[in-house]
């Protein structure tokens, strides 16, 4: 088990980071403000309702999409899929 206390250093470095990331398709906004931070080690479940943009969110994420705005971040460089 991994101790988050404050002051202790992370067990996982943020490998992938995706900050304040939306998507829009014309007048539709699919996704919204989203981020998630990727740690090495660690396995991360996408969970939520229909229509809450995990799709749109991890098609982003893979290069699928272009994100309307935020940034990715690979190793704390911004990063674009293609």
């Amino acid at each position: 088990m991994k101790d988050n206390s404050p002051g202790q250093p992370e067990a996982h470095p943020v490998v992938f980071e995706a900050v304040n990331v939306a998507k829009r398709f014309g007048p539709v906004a699919a996704l919204s403000g989203a981020s998630i931070q990727l740690r090495a080690g660690e396995v991360v479940a996408l969970m939520g309702e229909n229509g809450a943009g995990k799709s749109t969110l991890l098609k982003i994420l893979t290069g699928d999409h272009a994100p309307s705005s935020g940034a990715l971040l690979l190793g704390g460089r911004e990063v674009a899929f293609r």
